[in-house]
């Protein structure tokens, strides 16, 4: 917004002027000082960054018991919260938060306060800038602590909770030693819909559950004689020799603000692998250091396996993958009637690098049954290469393969819309390229709108295994780096123009000042950057990410 000031005009004035004297000359003096004063902090306030909250680790809790009988902790993610509280403030349902033990730029963790009602959560920064508001809901349940008396083992307090439970770990808890079922920690019970049972770091504390090179799996749902459904996990560094968590049969989890890695991991799974499962919301996690070198092309880092719909993927960072892909999203057959193509989809805000096949692939999906949306994801440095030891791959940015293995393949559009994407396809093979896709079903549009795409010289916009029928394209720069000779036509819908990228050699992929990418774009009903501002709905939107 922008702000002029105007200078008071200049009047003279005599000393016969009706009204005019002293009383008056200081009176007017005081409020024009008080109108500077508000104009300063009006400057100061559009100065700062406007903080947004994306998402919180719990969406409900009780307000009472735990500390100082204050209820249970929240965190906040998002960005512009300031480095330091200040003046700042949290209300969540119109009043005041108790305590903040944890305070930074993009993490706040506040404790809600007995007298806390149902409502939005609100940061309120240095008492002028307010965030948008997320929901929250107070509801009966346990505020429990562990270590605490008579729980030896991190297992067995588990195995005590109730629905509506929050267990909070303390700092320096671990949890590694192999329990049942080749894993450190089983989940075998379930919260309610209104009720889950959430497993959470206590505010600030460093918490580890596994080993990279002791149990196969660091925690699991072992789907043994009951489901595991209704759970918030928060805040947890899980290791894994094979899987750090693995979560079958099961429904309505929230994974926030994890940290997972398998350096050594190998096998037809994933460092997270999810199946057959519905409603899961893996938010703010970090994936990193996937896979021992050379391992299997069908090892991934985070592996959305048979029937699990209902899964919104966001604001996650994976990096490092020694496996396959990024993100990968198979269904596989388990027995009969199992094994239909996947919907409702959402992989958005998340930023993916330096994987040897894809960054994301779509394989057995259908999104005439539910939205497959992928949007303001950052992918760079992907599909790298070596081929796997047991064979070629495929190489591309995003690859949505098609096809089914059980039932009829999919029909309707994928959406790729706002994603910026740098060097993908460096294995230079036929499955290599920004896009890649196969035309397992004939009948399913992959639809990208308002992309960046930059690419090494040789590497083609669509990898040439693909069936280019199926593209449809509108409002996309593509551009590629380092060409020595003129870059080769492109299809409908891709201008080829060179974005003006800040510094991606530096993982800066801001535009600069005057980047052909501004007001380039088409409203595609997607509001916010991958930073979470906000797109301007009167002005044409930026292309990409950012």
């Amino acid at each position: 917004m922008q702000v002029r000031l105007v200078r008071p005009m200049q009047t003279t004035v005599g000393t016969s002027s009706p009204g005019w004297n002293s009383a008056y000359s200081c009176k007017a003096a005081r409020v024009g000082f008080l109108l500077w004063i508000l104009v300063i902090c009006f400057l100061r306030s559009e100065a700062q960054e406007v903080p947004r909250i994306f998402f919180t680790d719990l969406t409900s809790g009780p307000a009472t018991g735990g500390e100082a009988d204050s209820g249970a902790f929240v965190t906040l993610y998002g960005v512009g919260f300031g480095a330091e509280r200040h003046g700042s403030y949290v209300t969540v349902g119109g009043g005041h938060a108790f305590a903040y033990p944890v305070w930074s730029n993009e993490r706040v963790t506040i404790q809600l306060g007995r007298d806390t009602r149902s409502g939005t959560i609100v940061l309120h920064r240095d008492g002028v800038l307010e965030s948008d508001g997320v929901p929250f809901r107070i509801r009966p349940g346990r505020v429990l602590f562990f270590p605490a008396a008579k729980t030896p083992l991190l297992r067995s307090a588990i195995e005590q909770l109730r629905p509506g439970d929050i267990l909070y770990l303390r700092d320096g808890t671990e949890e590694t030693l192999l329990d049942r079922y080749d894993a450190a920690v089983n989940v075998m019970q379930s919260g309610k819909p209104d009720e889950p049972i959430a497993l959470v770091a206590y505010p600030g504390a460093d918490v580890v559950i596994g080993s990279v090179d002791g149990t196969l799996i660091a925690a699991r749902t072992p789907n043994v004689e009951r489901t595991s459904d209704h759970w918030v996990v928060a805040g947890i560094h899980f290791r894994g020799r094979q899987e750090a968590l693995d979560l079958t049969s099961s429904k309505d989890w929230r994974i926030v603000g994890n940290d997972f890695t398998c350096p050594h991991g190998f096998g037809p799974t994933g460092c997270v692998e999810i199946s057959q499962a519905s409603k899961i919301a893996f938010l703010g996690n970090r994936i990193h250091d996937v896979g021992q070198p050379g391992t299997t092309k069908v090892y991934h880092a985070l592996y959305f396996s048979t029937d699990s719909n209902h899964i919104d993927v966001g604001w996650n960072t994976i990096a490092k993958v020694r496996g396959c892909r990024g993100i990968q999203f198979h269904s596989t057959p388990e027995e009969a009637g199992t094994g239909l193509n996947q919907y409702d989809i959402r992989i958005h805000d998340n930023t993916i690098h330096d994987t040897v096949c894809d960054g994301i692939n779509l394989a057995t999906i259908n999104p005439a049954a539910g939205r497959i949306g992928v949007w303001n994801n950052l992918i760079y440095n992907v599909g790298e290469g070596p081929d796997p030891p047991d064979g070629s791959s495929d190489y591309a940015c995003i690859f949505v393969q098609g096809g089914s293995n059980n039932g009829p393949s999919g029909s309707g559009t994928v959406e790729i819309d706002h994603n910026t994407m740098y060097r993908c396809g460096g294995r230079r093979n036929t499955d290599s390229g920004a896009i890649s896709i196969s035309g397992g079903s004939p009948h399913q549009e992959v639809r990208l709108r308002n992309n960046i795409i930059v690419l090494d010289r040789g590497v083609p916009l669509l990898a040439p295994n693909s069936v280019r029928g199926l593209l449809v394209g509108s409002n996309n720069l593509i551009w590629w780096r380092n060409a020595t000779s003129p870059p080769p036509s492109v299809s409908a819908g891709f201008l080829l123009e060179d974005p003006m990228l800040r510094d991606p050699a530096h993982a800066d992929f801001h535009l600069k000042d005057g980047s052909p990418a501004v007001q380039h774009g088409v409203h595609t009903g997607i509001t916010r950057t991958l930073e979470g501002r906000p797109r301007d709905a009167t002005l044409r939107p930026d292309v990409g990410a950012y």
